[in-house]
């Protein structure tokens, strides 16, 4: 399992990732991991379209969590200046949802008044366990972005 995984970390790690950012000691155990996985976004107007990219994919679709206001957009992402760019603006945007009407499914035309971005690895890259870091400017003052 070993040579598996340094033969896919090889590829997987960002070659603009400094050496010096290539490990990371737990909080926990205080043992030190080499990255498999890093992307320091430092290619600018990198899309995110499905199949545009090997490690992310931007989707159009509704999110119908928690009461959201936004309609998700792959046109909404996008890098520039060594950052990945999430945009939210307020872009009403139509969309068809499936419903649940009493046991049937009802096809209804729904409206959100603004338009966002998400990216996924969903299907590129699956970890089970270990260290993950994150680091992300979030607008502020009552606005609240979101990683998971």
């Amino acid at each position: 399992a070993l040579a598996v995984l340094r033969c896919c970390g090889a590829g997987w790690v960002d070659p603009d990732t400094p050496r010096k950012a290539r490990s990371a000691t737990s909080l926990r155990s205080r043992h030190s991991h080499d990255i498999v996985y890093s992307d320091e976004f430092n290619v600018d107007g990198r899309t995110f379209n499905d199949g545009h990219d090997p490690r992310w994919t931007a989707v159009d679709k509704n999110d119908y969590t928690n009461m959201a206001l936004h309609f998700y957009k792959a046109s909404h992402v996008t890098t520039s200046g060594g950052a990945l760019n999430i945009t939210t603006a307020y872009e009403p945007t139509s969309f068809m949802s499936a419903e649940d009407k009493k046991g049937f499914v009802e096809m209804v035309k729904r409206t959100k008044p603004y338009a966002s971005g998400m990216v996924q690895g969903w299907g590129k890259f699956c970890f089970t366990g270990g260290i993950m870091e994150v680091r992300a400017r979030l607008p502020g003052k009552g606005k609240v972005g979101g990683m998971w």
